[in-house]
């Protein structure tokens, strides 16, 4: 995430400078701009270290995630909301409908990484046997 807010820190340096004149060396697109960089900012850090903490296990059928602050067990499935290779935002929600939102990223565990992308992608047991009526 770092080399994303030094592009952007570094992107609107650029904007400023090409928009700024004698005249007029910080002017109101700039400023809003800036506003709007350092907001988004703002909220993408305070959003990523929210985010809960702890083990995730998938036994090819129940997902489970063990909470590190609560030490409490869930029960849930995951869906992905954002795949970006060497990292996922995964949406676990418990058989109780509450949902955790999880950053996963492969540098943690890079020998498992491959395995778990796997899993999420992966149909459960249930969802691949066909329908015996």
């Amino acid at each position: 995430m770092a080399y994303l807010v030094i592009l952007g820190a570094a992107s609107l340096g650029l904007f400023g400078y090409s928009t700024s004149t004698a005249s007029s060396p910080l002017n109101w697109q700039f400023a809003l701009v800036a506003a709007t960089w350092l907001i988004s900012t703002a909220a993408v850090w305070h959003f990523l270290h929210q985010l809960p903490q702890g083990d995730i296990d998938f036994d090819g059928e129940n997902w489970y995630f063990t909470d590190q602050a609560t030490k409490l067990d869930h029960v849930g499935t995951v869906s992905v909301r954002l795949d970006v290779q060497n990292g996922m935002l995964l949406r676990f929600e418990s058989e109780f409908k509450r949902v955790f939102w999880l950053w996963l990223d492969a540098g943690f565990k890079p020998d498992d990484w491959h395995d778990l992308r796997r899993a999420v992608y992966s149909r459960t047991a249930k969802q691949n046997s066909p329908d015996l009526i």
